[in-house]
C-alpha cells in the first residue's frame, strides 16, 4: 500500500489479469538514501518503488 497523505493505494503488478496482480506478503522494506523504497515480497521477489516517479520495478 502507498499512502499519499490522503488515500491508501495498493501496489500491484502491471497486468490485465486481476488474479495475478497481488504481490503476495511483504517480508522486508528498506528506504534507500536515494528516495527509493526496496520491497522484499514472498512470491514476487525483490522490487523497488521510486517515490518521485511513483513507478515500481521488479528486479530479476
Amino acid at each position: 500500500m502507498h499512502f499519499d497523505g490522503y488515500h491508501f493505494r495498493p501496489q500491484e503488478r502491471d497486468t490485465v489479469d486481476r488474479a495475478a496482480r497481488n504481490l503476495g506478503w511483504i517480508r522486508a522494506l528498506l528506504a534507500g538514501c536515494d528516495g527509493r523504497l526496496w520491497i522484499g515480497t514472498e512470491s514476487d521477489g525483490l522490487a523497488v518503488y521510486d517515490l518521485a516517479s511513483k513507478k515500481r520495478d521488479r528486479l530479476q
